[in-house]
């Protein structure tokens, strides 16, 4: 055989098979960028002028349905090329090539190169004798003058597998082109359609409508042509780049032919290097991993081409609904045009005419302007109330335009049920990698837009509808009311011409009638206008509907969005699913067991009682015509009863701090911690406390018992801020006063004198919450306040009391927490402290306790098990703590004056009380936006006049008295002296209600 003949042929064979695989690919390309570039041309270029919406629309339907059809076509073909073996393009060339081959061959040794040499053969497992070993074969294959060998072996692995695998990557490289085709006619269409849509990029600074009409594309469209020229040269770019592959593989693959060749059946390359099985193993290897490779192109082609038609698709019908959108506008604007106006316009024609007649009249006499008069009252009302006016009433209603905009939904709704529900998108688009690692997930975009976004717009459209009837339906009465404008001014003049005949009176019988068909004219015209403007209004809502339908539909065109609506549709479902497998089971259960039904109607109609009371409670149910009076009378019952109950009751639950520590219970922690802020002090460190709790929470007594058992020994000065204090050289004055400076006029004076005295001492301060208003300057005592107790901590152990509430603002304010090293926050008290404080005191009455039973508690099952006296004694009397700490939240104050509420009487020196304290406090829900920011101010601020009240709220003493005024007779509100303060039986319920609307 010739070695030179034998390789020259293989890797002609070689050439020719790269050649014509890049041929087929090439001409593939070309044939399909040709077909999407007649699919996606326009007819005209865009160059010359701005065009708009209406030039495009239909071309770019037509051009996105070609589009459409092309892609499924080419998708395919390119699939079926993608997931079939490339390589099978040469089989038949190669089965020739076989065909012709000796299965064994025997060339001459020594073809081997002059340059072999022991040490470039192959190691072999003699290792130890190896260059021994392989000079022994070596002289035994030159002795036998031949060295044999597989050629077809030889070619089936030195030459059919580097084809294929060649084949494989050049087939790579085809579908990546492919695939780039397809990602740059998607994004240059998509950009063509937003643009012409409009529903992404523009803000709501316009209306929809007017950018729709106006909106330039010229751009790009530009653009959008541009990308079909470049891709129609894609084909010649990939050949060019194809055969320079090609050239460098041949070359290449002519090298290893001939350097192999030139070794096979040697010890430099022995025949089972390329021995069947492992050319059977090589293909094999290849065909595995061509197969995982066409699984990916398969994903990421059937994405890329789905992907594409569901932006199409989606395009299809922004353009329809847009299209449709601007038909149904203009036919609003012709039915105003051809049919209201000219109607309007005769209604308006026939009064003008009457009007002229008057005034053409120049200086009437009497009978002549009567008989005018008279006959324009007559043919003119006939007129108009038998058929100008109800022409024009009949005209408007017919014109429905809420129907008109319900249709286009009903149409738009259609359009969306054509579409196709599933299509595949991309999770993951990958365009760097060969093969690509894209990722797909299916989508049911009908679903989508019809549950999703559809119903969003009908209920926008069915709000619209109903607030352009309520708009229209005035205009329709005053259509119908024209014709009594007209006759009772007539008449008017009429009746004036009846009484006097003089000059002056019919001069004025004139003005009058000309007037009044001049108001009837005006009343025309006014209600042309105003119908209009109803109309122009309803269009621009809508027009906002369709810009959010339109720009919700865009957003399927984001694959991440679409994901997560469609990870949002199945929660809805899976929901909805749920609702209806408990509405099954519950059908099945009411169908099949009877007396369980009758149990859950029992069961239920508790659940509805205790829905109804909770939603009383919060205001959020319906409610019972119930007048605010009903809290007045509680609250003057209670001061009665509190007034004929025995002196030494009244003086046990007197609201005042406490006096004696046999009533101070649950406030162990708290004296705690200001004993050990006090031990500190007199060691010698900066302290600086403040005492936190709501109004009649203890903050006093806790000071009080503080000031015995702790303050021994110091100095103490005590200033109570027990009113609002607005003036600073007042704060400085009084400071000064306690400290015996009365010489000191500034913060910086007073802190500067009693940094002079070395002496240690305690100044507390009560109600600091007293000493800011809440208005822009309404701090500036307060941070007098914080200058000379930064200035003088090591001097002063300075301890102050605040509200709750007021702490809460102020320490958002003002940051105070960093002021105070130690916090003491007095929390509300449970049932089981409330109960020991108040058992306490009413012990040392001497009176006994009798609990009464509601009927509410009578019918509860827990108190009918109970048959002892002393149990249900019990049993009572935990219900009413339970409820004192809700109805109280735990604070002291209030939860006396709850159980003071709750006494019927007195006989036999036992007390009568109910277990439930009843309050309905649904009705301070029920107060006024304002009312219950001025109940929330009271309760941050403990005290405020009408004029503090005023400067909060920024507005008149006029209307801060009104609100006041009103919150008193209600009940909400107490006075003392000048001041006003939430009565402390409804502190707790005001700022329960407070807290829940967010308001405190």
């Amino acid at each position: 055989m010739d070695t030179k003949t034998f390789l020259t042929s293989l890797n002609s064979f070689s050439d020719e098979i790269l050649k014509n695989t890049v041929d087929q690919y090439t001409t593939l390309l070309k044939k399909h960028v040709d077909d999407f570039f007649q699919a996606g041309k326009m007819s005209f270029t865009a160059k010359d002028k701005e065009l708009v919406f209406c030039e495009t629309a239909d071309q770019l339907l037509s051009v996105s349905e070609k589009l459409n059809k092309q892609i499924s076509r080419s998708k395919e073909e390119i699939l079926s090329l993608a997931v079939s073996a490339p390589w099978t393009i040469f089989d038949e060339k190669y089965a020739e090539l076989k065909a012709g081959m000796q299965q064994q061959a025997a060339l001459p040794y020594d073809d081997l190169p002059e340059d072999s040499t022991v040490s470039k053969f192959k190691r072999s497992r003699y290792s130890r004798k190896q260059k021994r070993y392989l000079k022994q074969k070596t002289e035994q294959r030159r002795e036998a003058k031949a060295r044999k060998f597989s050629v077809l072996m030889f070619v089936e692995f030195f030459l059919n597998n580097a084809l294929k695998k060649h084949i494989y990557e050049e087939n790579k490289y085809f579908l990546n082109v492919f695939s780039k085709i397809l990602n740059d006619l998607h994004s240059a269409s998509e950009n063509l359609k937003d643009e012409i849509v409009a529903a992404r990029s523009s803000g709501q600074e316009e209306k929809y409508l007017k950018r729709l009409k106006t909106q330039g594309v010229s751009t790009c469209l530009i653009e959008y042509l541009n990308a079909l020229d470049t891709v129609i040269n894609t084909p010649e770019t990939y050949k060019n780049s194809a055969v320079k592959r090609q050239q460098d593989f041949s070359e290449l693959q002519a090298k290893t032919l001939s350097k192999n060749w030139q070794v096979a059946g040697s010890p430099l390359l022995p025949a089972s290097e390329f021995s069947k099985s492992k050319c059977l193993k090589s293909d094999k290897k290849l065909n595995e991993k061509f197969s995982k490779s066409s699984k990916k192109w398969k994903i990421h082609l059937e994405g890329s081409c789905q992907d594409w038609q569901k932006d199409l698709q989606i395009g299809l019908l922004q353009i329809s609904i847009a299209k449709e959108y601007l038909e149904n506008l203009d036919k609003i604007e012709n039915i105003i045009n051809k049919s209201v106006g000219p109607v309007f316009k005769e209604v308006n024609r026939v009064v003008l005419s009457s009007r002229e007649k008057f005034k053409g009249n120049g200086d009437p006499d009497f009978e002549n302007l009567k008989k005018i008069i008279v006959t324009e009252n007559r043919s003119l009302i006939r007129e108009l109330r038998l058929t100008k006016l109800p022409a024009l009433h009949d005209t408007l209603v017919q014109t429905a335009f809420d129907k008109t905009y319900l249709i286009f939904l009903e149409s738009t709704k259609a359009a969306v049920a054509d579409l196709n529900n599933e299509y595949v998108v991309f999770k993951k688009c990958d365009l760097q990698n060969l093969p690509p690692q894209s990722e797909i997930d299916e989508v049911p975009v009908k679903d989508l837009i019809e549950k999703e976004i559809l119903t969003k717009a009908f209920v926008n459209q069915q709000l619209l509808s109903q607030n352009y009837k309520n708009k229209i339906q005035p205009v329709l009465r005053n259509v119908v009311n024209l014709d009594q404008i007209v006759e009772f001014n007539l008449e008017a003049a009429l009746n004036l011409l009846k009484e006097k005949t003089d000059k002056e009176n019919l001069h004025k019988a004139h003005k009058i009638a000309v007037e009044g068909l001049d108001r009837a004219e005006t009343n025309i015209r006014d209600l042309q206008k105003n119908f209009i403007q109803i109309v122009e209004t309803a269009n621009n809502n809508f027009d906002d509907i369709v810009f959010e339908l339109e720009s919700d539909i865009q957003k399927l065109g984001d694959n991440e969005k679409i994901l997560e609506l469609k990870l949002r549709l199945a929660r809805a479902q899976t929901k909805q699913k749920l609702i209806q497998t408990r509405h099954n089971i519950w059908l099945k259960i009411k169908n099949s067991v009877p007396r369980i039904i009758d149990k859950l109607k029992k069961i239920y109609t508790k659940i509805q009682l205790e829905y109804l009371r909770i939603s009383k409670v919060t205001g959020l149910g319906p409610q019972d015509e119930i007048s605010h009076e009903v809290i007045s009378d509680f609250l003057v019952n209670t001061e009665r009863k509190i007034k004929r109950m025995p002196y030494v009751y009244q003086r046990l639950f007197r609201l005042e701090p406490l006096e004696e520590t046999r009533f101070f219970y649950g406030r162990k922690e708290q004296m705690q911690v200001l004993k050990e802020a006090t031990e500190r002090f007199k060691q010698g460190h900066s302290v600086s406390a403040v005492i936190i709790a709501e109004k009649g929470n203890g903050k006093t007594t806790l000071l009080q018992f503080a000031e015995k058992d702790y303050f021994r020994g110091l100095n103490t000065v005590k200033i109570d801020f027990d009113k609002s204090l607005t003036q600073t050289d007042h704060f400085i004055k009084m400071m000064a006063d306690k400290f015996n400076l009365p010489t000191v006029k500034t913060s910086d004076q007073l802190a500067a004198e009693i940094r002079k005295n070395d002496v240690k001492m305690i100044c507390v301060l009560e109600n600091v919450h007293n000493l800011f208003l809440r208005v822009i300057d309404g701090f500036n005592i307060f941070e007098h306040l914080l200058l000379i107790m930064s200035q003088t901590r090591n001097q002063i152990f300075w301890v102050t009391t605040c509200g709750l509430y007021a702490w809460e603002y102020l320490d958002k304010v003002l940051k105070l927490s960093d002021y105070f090293n130690t916090i003491i926050q007095l929390p509300a008290l449970n049932s089981d402290e409330l109960h020991q404080i108040i058992i306490n005191r009413h012990q040392v009455s001497g009176y006994g306790l009798n609990f009464e039973p509601t009927e509410k508690i009578k019918r509860s099952r827990a108190f009918k098990k109970l048959t002892d006296a002393e149990e249900q004694q019990h049993y009572l009397q935990n219900n009413l703590f339970e409820n004192l700490q809700e109805i109280s939240g735990g604070n002291i104050k209030s939860a006396i004056l709850f159980w003071l509420s709750g006494i019927n009487s007195f006989e036999d020196e036992k007390i009568n009380l109910s277990a439930e304290i009843k309050l309905d406090t649904s009705l301070i829900y029920r107060l006024s936006s304002e009312e219950l920011f001025s109940l929330a101010a009271f309760i941050q601020h403990e005290f405020l006049s009408e004029e503090q009240h005023s400067a909060v709220f920024n507005q008149s003493i006029v209307e801060s008295r009104l609100i006041i005024s009103r919150l008193v007779k209600k009940g909400y509100l107490g006075l003392s002296g000048d001041e006003y303060y939430v009565h402390p039986l409804l502190y707790r319920p005001v700022v329960k209600v407070l807290r829940n609307k967010n308001i405190l």
